[in-house]
């Protein structure tokens, strides 16, 4: 009984979860001045003090029809921007994201980090 009640106490306090969740803060691992931060809706792109938001939709309907000719058929992810952006989703767990512009082809790699409601939550980490 004691175990269960302990087992209860550890999900409830520590969110024991296994989903994987695009919001939260991302730095660049080719850039440590770039940094997205992403809510339930919105993309924030931050470059030193610049940032630029954007609304964004997840999908996984392409948002490039050019590049949705040239893949082949299996399961794709994409997030478009309301500048018209457009991005397939590589790789996402809880601590790597990784996405490949669709027009470019240009990859972009980020590391998870502090929460995106955090005050102190800065685009270039702290050294």
């Amino acid at each position: 009984m004691k175990t269960l009640i302990l087992t209860i106490f550890l999900i409830i306090t520590h969110g024991c979860s296994d989903e994987v969740t695009i919001e939260g803060c991302w730095i660049s691992k080719d850039d440590n001045h770039y940094s997205l931060k992403i809510r339930k809706n919105t993309l924030e792109e931050i470059y030193d003090t610049e940032t630029s938001s954007f609304i964004y939709k997840r999908s996984n309907i392409s948002c490039d029809k050019d590049y949705l000719n040239e893949k082949s058929n299996k399961e794709l992810e994409f997030i478009s921007l309301d500048d018209g952006r457009c991005f397939e989703i590589l790789n996402l767990t809880k601590s790597i994201f990784i996405l490949r512009h669709t027009t470019s082809g240009n990859i972009l790699s980020f590391y998870k980090t502090k929460n995106p409601d955090s005050s102190d939550f800065q685009s270039v980490p702290k050294k």
